[in-house]
């Protein structure tokens, strides 16, 4: 039977720690590099810079792939219902939606009547089915 040397265990648990604790400092350093400078971040006419690694394929969502340059959509497209990171939806554009009619054939959505676009123009249900029918049309890579 192999007896373990309490001061070799405590060594080795020591080295975890230290390493485990060099990480987090190499991780908390690597993401305050990310943090904003004079020329990223928010400008003070209220513009949003962003830096991605590479160009998105398009500006149209629509013909856009599902790779990490998505993040242009998400930061400009408000989506009909929000995924919360717990799994549970929220109301985004649409403030109520559900299934109606018998068969779960038919979805309804309510939109919000404060949405606008940028242009000031306001979104209307009509936008909406317009936005998903050029999804449609438009399956992307």
């Amino acid at each position: 039977m192999s007896q373990h040397h309490p001061r070799r265990r405590a060594r080795g648990s020591r080295r975890r720690v230290a390493s485990a604790l060099i990480a987090a400092v190499v991780g908390a350093t690597g993401l305050a590099a990310c943090g904003g400078s004079a020329s990223s971040g928010a400008g003070s006419d209220g513009t949003l810079t962003i830096a991605l690694p590479l160009k998105p394929q398009s500006l149209d969502p629509g013909k856009n792939g599902n790779g990490g340059q998505n993040i242009v959509q998400w930061l400009s497209y408000e989506p009909l219902i929000r995924l919360n990171s717990d799994g549970s939806l929220s109301p985004g554009l649409a403030t109520e939606w559900g299934y109606v009619g018998e068969g779960n054939k038919a979805f309804e959505m309510k939109i919000r009547t404060d949405a606008e676009f940028a242009d000031g123009t306001p979104v209307t249900a009509e936008s909406v089915a317009a936005t998903i029918n050029h999804y449609i049309a438009n399956p992307g890579p």
